[in-house]
């Protein structure tokens, strides 16, 4: 991801709804910080991280948000994604949202 470039990358999946996630990459000077966060979908639930590394390429950046998601998921992200995977029917239901 370059400098100042943020976002989300959707799924090949036809039937695959965004999550209420965010993430966020910045590069500068071989530091590369990364944040995310997945929150559930009634608001309450909420799992943010953040890692910073200084890196020299691709593959270390991807060790790195590696990292992140581990960290994401060991405080409890991955409860909250699935819990959001079962309501996907109520979530078409609101067009959505």
């Amino acid at each position: 991801m370059q400098e100042g470039e943020s976002g989300d990358q959707a799924s090949e999946n036809d039937d695959a709804l965004p999550a209420p996630s965010a993430s966020e990459a910045h590069a500068a000077g071989g530091f590369l910080t990364m944040r995310a966060m997945v929150v559930s979908l009634d608001g309450k639930g909420c799992v943010e991280g953040s890692q910073r590394y200084f890196v020299n390429s691709d593959a270390e950046a991807e060790e790195c948000a590696m990292k992140l998601y581990g960290e994401l998921v060991e405080k409890g992200a991955e409860k909250i994604l699935k819990e959001i995977t079962l309501n996907r029917g109520m979530i078409r239901g609101q067009d959505g949202a």
